[in-house]
């Protein structure tokens, strides 16, 4: 199987788009993928499920059937910023000698304690859904109104080690090969247990074969039209990754990164109170790219996925 992405995330060369900036050098409101359509940008978030969530509906658009389609791998950091869990940054780390400015901002201390140590990215294979639940936008341009449907990308976790136990890819390339026609157009019921390391993208998903009807499509057309697609086929395509997914310079990452500490020290963690750490902000000396550590999920505001 063979991922393509940037840097050390796969096999070629990976820009994640600025976060959304106030006038003036206002603090960004939020830090989220998008894609350039013709007169707007539609923001991607990524799949966030709340706690207990029971049978929320995912379509995935992905053509893929076998190992041998493309896949698209990402380093993405994941993370709470002005009190929303889904913000996501691309990590640069392999992409710029001089490290990830995100990975320092987010730096947490390890379980056992010591020094504070930048946090590594999580590797995922990327995928492009559409969630079908009701949304209403509470900021924003499109503040009181509701749509049917969004437009989101699903992390599926890699893992950072060979063998890793928190890889699904052979949970989702299962579905790839023995569902009929593949991932494309999949309809699946997705639930997230309880628990503060159940999986972000949800524990259970399962497909349900299920055709999108006339219905649906009508649904999904008025929200194509809202997004400012150009047809309801162009929504139902998948993102187009190496464009979504290029990184950040370094010099933007290095402006992006205060606010985001910033935040953190204003909403400190479990294993992320910036305000203990001795010295201020230049007490944990930059390390260059993400921590390597071990491969779990921690808790606190680590998010995984």
């Amino acid at each position: 199987m063979a991922f393509h992405g940037y840097g050390k995330q796969a096999d070629v060369e990976q820009k994640a788009p600025s976060g959304k900036r106030g006038p003036g050098g206002e603090a960004p409101r939020s830090f989220v993928l998008s894609e350039k359509l013709k007169d707007k940008r539609n923001y991607l978030p990524m799949v966030f499920l709340p706690r207990e969530v029971k049978d929320r509906e995912y379509i995935i658009l992905d053509d893929i059937k076998t190992g041998d389609d493309p896949q698209f791998g990402a380093l993405i950091h994941q993370f709470w910023y002005n009190n929303k869990g889904d913000n996501a940054v691309v990590s640069l780390e392999g992409v710029d000698e001089r490290g990830c400015p995100f990975s320092q901002a987010l730096r947490e201390r390890p379980e056992k304690g010591g020094d504070f140590r930048p946090r590594f990215a999580s590797s995922v294979w990327l995928l492009s859904v559409i969630e079908l639940s009701e949304f209403t936008y509470e900021r924003g341009a499109n503040q009181g109104k509701t749509v049917h449907s969004r437009r989101l990308l699903l992390p599926v976790p890699r893992g950072r080690t060979a063998n890793s136990k928190v890889s699904r890819v052979e949970e989702f390339m299962n579905f790839a090969t023995k569902l009929k026609g593949g991932l494309r157009l999949q309809r699946f019921q997705v639930s997230r247990t309880a628990g503060q390391t159940a999986a972000k993208i949800g524990t259970t998903w399962w497909p349900t074969q299920e055709p999108i009807t006339p219905e649906l499509k009508a649904k999904l057309t008025q929200d194509a039209a809202f997004y400012g697609f150009a047809s309801v086929e162009d929504y139902l395509k998948p993102v187009d990754y190496k464009t979504v997914c290029k990184p950040n310079t370094y010099e933007d990452a290095a402006r992006l990164a205060p606010f985001i500490e910033a935040d953190r020290r204003a909403n400190p963690g479990k294993f992320s109170n910036l305000n203990d750490e001795e010295g201020g902000t230049e007490a944990a000396a930059p390390r260059g790219d993400a921590y390597e550590g071990p491969d779990k999920a921690n808790e606190g505001d680590t998010l995984p996925f």
